[in-house]
């Protein structure tokens, strides 16, 4: 994401969000940016932050819009539909208990995902932070989208069968009280959608600071399987299905469109596509494999080995009575 260092960084001093715990420890640099890890259950957050309003203007303003024609491709990709979309919606309908229900989608963009809802019949509202996307979303999903941020929208209690937030709950400033204030607005048995950035995959480990998806500017928290799942678990949820995707997705492919800054990214976009390419074709081809009684033990090590590498998590949970 862009960079909004607009006032001197604030040094984070606040104790760890999901154990309450002040022992921290410096894992590495990230583009000025400490990126720190609690000692006591390994949450790992952005140790300096920008000013609040600093932040705010960066959503509103810059967000979309840093890279040239990026806002007009998500605004592409949500009129033209896109599988991914459909995917979500089948599996929230799948774990919902009222289909179709409504939804509503934190962190909307162009509305691609409230569009995919509403083709299936969905009551459809969402919340995003740019005018400009905002706009957009309301003529592409034809619904209701308050501009602003979670923490600024009021929201009814017990209202929503469905909420969703990909690639929202990184860039909050309390992901507890993010998840709790989804908690609030679920109805009993509610489906929560979570997608972020797994900080725990392979390429994370490997490539340290230079991973594309870290993001420090915009990106407070870094998650991995372990650390949400506990966060989702202490705010009232259920985690019924946990998925592993993408590589190379809508966050590196932003950054690989605006001009690499250094060999080290060249690189890094470079493996990672290579890996993708790698995936899809295991995937296409593991179907004919798993029938060879010969070849079947090696095809499954290598797709394993394969999907380590996917860089985001999803994670579908229920909201506890």
């Amino acid at each position: 994401m862009p960079s909004g260092k607009t006032s001197p960084l604030k040094q984070k001093e606040t104790a760890c969000d999901l154990c309450g715990s002040r022992d921290y420890r410096l894992l590495f640099q990230c583009r000025g940016y400490p990126i720190m890890e609690c000692r006591e259950c390994g949450l790992v957050f952005t140790g300096s932050v920008m000013a609040p309003d600093d932040r705010e203007s960066l959503y509103k303003n810059e967000y979309y819009v840093h890279a040239a024609g990026y806002a007009e491709s998500i605004k592409r990709s949500a009129a033209a539909g896109n599988p991914e979309y459909d995917e979500r919606v089948r599996l929230a309908s799948k774990f919902s208990p009222q289909i179709p229900g409504t939804v509503l989608d934190v962190g909307c963009g162009s509305g691609g995902l409230l569009a995919a809802f509403k083709r299936a019949g969905w009551n459809c509202c969402g919340i995003e932070p740019s005018s400009d996307l905002s706009a957009y979303a309301r003529d592409i999903a034809a619904c209701e989208i308050y501009e602003g941020t979670i923490e600024s929208t009021p929201l009814p209690q017990a209202a929503f069968d469905v909420i969703s937030a990909c690639h929202v709950l990184e860039h909050s400033a309390s992901p507890h009280d993010f998840l709790q204030t989804c908690f609030r607005s679920l109805r009993d048995e509610g489906v929560l959608l979570v997608e972020v950035p797994d900080f725990g995959c392979y390429l994370s480990r490997k490539q340290g600071a230079d991973w594309l998806p870290l993001y420090p500017d915009t990106h407070l928290y870094h998650f991995t399987i372990s650390t949400l799942q506990r966060l989702l678990k202490a705010t009232g949820f259920r985690p019924v299905r946990i998925r592993r995707y993408g590589g190379l997705g809508i966050l590196s492919t932003q950054e690989s469109d605006n001009s690499v800054k250094d060999a080290g990214h060249a690189k890094n976009i470079v493996e990672q596509s290579l890996c993708n390419v790698a995936k899809k074709r295991i995937f296409d081809a593991r179907r004919y494999l798993y029938r060879i009684p010969a070849v079947k033990p090696f095809a499954r090590y290598v797709y394993w080995h394969l999907m380590r590498m996917n860089e985001y998590i999803s994670i579908y949970s229920i909201k506890s009575r």
